[in-house]
């Protein structure tokens, strides 16, 4: 699968969006429908699969971006690193991965 992929400041950054009116917004106005791109809803999973594969050289991951964003710093108000971001999805993951249950281990002891 090939990711539309942005640079910004210097750093290549995957967008990505949490419905598809935001998806829809920005690719429109990049004008990446022409290019060719569409839209496509991913798991989790495949996102990780995405991000340590074709896309393992995304130095940031920006969450619901808009496209005047990505020409100033101002990106890096919605933008994680990658290994942060897989972080973030695997840790997210875990209690369903346990049947719902999440552990915790205390400190004091």
């Amino acid at each position: 699968m090939e990711a539309l992929l942005v640079e910004s400041c210097g750093r290549t950054v995957l967008p990505i969006f949490s419905s598809e009116s935001e998806t829809e917004m920005f690719v429109w106005l990049e004008s990446a429908f022409e290019s060719g791109w569409r839209i496509r809803e991913i798991s989790g999973e495949e996102l990780i699969s995405l991000l340590r594969g074709s896309c393992a050289d995304v130095e940031s991951v920006a969450l619901d971006p808009c496209p005047e964003m990505m020409a100033t710093e101002s990106i890096g108000l919605v933008s994680l690193s990658r290994e942060r971001f897989i972080s973030w999805i695997v840790e997210r993951s875990m209690p369903l991965l346990s049947g719902g249950r999440t552990h915790y281990r205390d400190r004091a002891r």
